[in-house]
């Protein structure tokens, strides 16, 4: 089936949702006749949108065969949504977790209802499925495909790694230190100043947590705007831009004596510091906590420690269920129970269980899985091909 795909974020910009749709449009390059419209990161995103009014009339009209239009988020779903009553195409929209959660009364109560009407629905996992379901979608146009991991890891060159990196790895493994680490943004859903302050502190001196993920530079007049607006407004403006929310905290406790030398925090680390890092851990960990209006949509990073034969402790909550299986790349945990936590850590290091985690993500999660997963949802909207395996929508 010939495709037209839609997205705003894509390569180089950063980031698990750019990845999903890098891998998707050029893996299904291989499949069918396919062609895209990207957000270039050049000019406004405003501008990017409305250029679609009079950019689409032409590329459809050159070319006919295009059955099928899919827009790779909720908010281009929102801003396309158009395209379904004037274009005379099938609309396919996918969901990742905030861009369906995201709390605002008029994103829920009268913009989200309008992507309804689009042919079909993609969610990145079960529980963004069962989101959209409570946000009276109809079930028959839900289908469920879960995102992929690259599988080729890079052979670490040393001589790629920094300096200061591979020294601080060296120093930890002279202490006989295990490595716990965790990847992401410094936001209150990601569990991490919980971990540090109710976690940390009562694992043994042996064991070293390091975070890898970002730290913000804001504009000095943006800080003070969020500051003087209403709290409700300043988080919803967080989420939606994806600011950072627990930076100074964790500054803090780093710098202070609850973590002493327990913790590390890598900030604004490259691919190849990272890998690295991951490379050298004995566990990777998922401390999530419930937040209203935010939701962890998937948990890639899971995947990626995989990757390097990692295993995973991960709260068992919300999409990252659907890229932990217990038993098999990893073990859930209940949310915020820390002397769960910390007597599983505590096991998990010491027995060291084995699991085949790279196997099992190998196996399980790949781009050309997902990749042939949507073609699979294409035909079943579209025109079926028999010989395709239709992904199954809710029932």
């Amino acid at each position: 089936m010939e495709v037209l795909f839609i997205s705003y974020k894509y390569p180089p910009s950063i980031g698990g949702m750019q990845m999903q749709s890098y891998h998707l449009i050029t893996g299904y390059n291989s499949i069918d006749t396919s062609h895209s419209i990207i957000y270039d990161q050049k000019g406004s995103l405003l501008f990017f949108f409305l250029s679609l009014f009079w950019k689409l009339p032409t590329l459809l009209y050159k070319n006919p065969n295009i059955q099928l239009i899919h827009l790779n988020d909720g908010v281009c779903g929102l801003c396309c949504i158009w395209l379904k009553l004037f274009t005379n195409r099938k609309v396919v929209v996918t969901y990742h977790g905030l861009d369906l959660v995201f709390p605002n009364f008029i994103y829920q109560k009268i913009l989200l209802p309008l992507v309804r009407h689009a042919d079909a629905v993609i969610a990145v996992s079960t529980y963004t499925a069962e989101q959209c379901v409570a946000r009276r979608f109809s079930k028959g146009k839900i289908y469920v495909v879960k995102n992929g991991v690259d599988h080729i890891v890079n052979q670490q060159d040393i001589e790629s790694v920094s300096n200061h990196i591979i020294a601080q790895a060296a120093i930890a493994k002279t202490k006989a230190k295990k490595q716990i680490v965790a990847i992401g943004r410094p936001v209150r859903r990601k569990g991490f100043v919980w971990f540090v302050k109710n976690v940390l502190p009562q694992l043994p001196d042996d064991i070293q947590f390091t975070l890898i993920g970002p730290y913000p530079d804001y504009n000095k007049v943006i800080s003070a705007f969020l500051k003087r607006i209403p709290q409700s407004w300043q988080k919803q403006i967080e989420l939606l831009l994806g600011l950072s929310t627990e930076h100074t905290e964790l500054m803090q406790l780093l710098e202070s004596d609850i973590s002493k030398e327990k913790f590390v925090w890598h900030r604004n680390l490259n691919h190849t510091d990272k890998n690295y890092l991951l490379s050298q851990a004995d566990l990777f960990v998922m401390p999530n906590v419930s937040v209203a209006g935010d939701m962890e949509g998937f948990g890639l990073v899971a995947l990626e420690a995989n990757m390097y034969d990692v295993p995973v402790l991960a709260s068992g909550i919300e999409g990252i269920t659907s890229a932990v299986v217990e038993g098999k790349n990893g073990w859930l945990m209940q949310s915020e129970d820390a002397n769960g936590w910390i007597e599983a850590i505590s096991h998990y290091l010491s027995e060291k269980p084995l699991i085949k985690c790279k196997e099992f993500a190998t196996q399980n999660y790949s781009w050309d899985r997902m990749v042939s997963d949507y073609a699979d949802v294409f035909s079943a909207i579209g025109v079926v091909d028999q010989d395709r395996k239709v992904v199954q929508a809710m029932s």
